[in-house]
């Protein structure tokens, strides 16, 4: 996408030329470096797949309603810049962390390998 042989695709924001290509190389870089490429597609459609169903599952209203979807989503994009800052913390602080504890979503790696061992 970019060097040498490329055409630069350039756009000017706020005054400033900004290089697109340049800008989707640093990005691919970066997913690249910490292995967020793995798996983008199935991330992709993991993430559009529930995002419709929660919608419609709130739209018939038979667990809950659209209402609690609303609460629900500012209710964590509320909570996550505090849970994002404690990620590696042994002590949760917050709703969120709170709750992926008691939910045992999050587990240490030795109780992970316990479990493998166990198997």
């Amino acid at each position: 996408m970019y060097g040498r042989n490329k055409t630069p695709i350039t756009v000017n924001i706020l005054d400033k030329e900004i290089n697109i290509g340049k800008t989707l190389d640093i990005i691919r870089g970066f997913v690249t470096k910490v292995n967020l490429s793995g798996n983008l597609w199935s991330i992709g459609t993991s993430f559009f797949t529930d995002a419709t169903y929660t919608t419609l599952e709130a739209k018939m209203g038979r667990f809950f309603d659209t209402n609690d979807l609303k609460f629900a989503s500012n209710e964590f994009a509320r909570q996550l810049p505090d849970m994002m800052a404690n990620i590696g913390n042994p002590v949760p602080k917050g709703k969120l962390s709170y709750l992926l504890q008691l939910n045992q979503v999050v587990k240490d790696n030795k109780e992970i390998f316990d479990r493998l061992d166990q198997s």
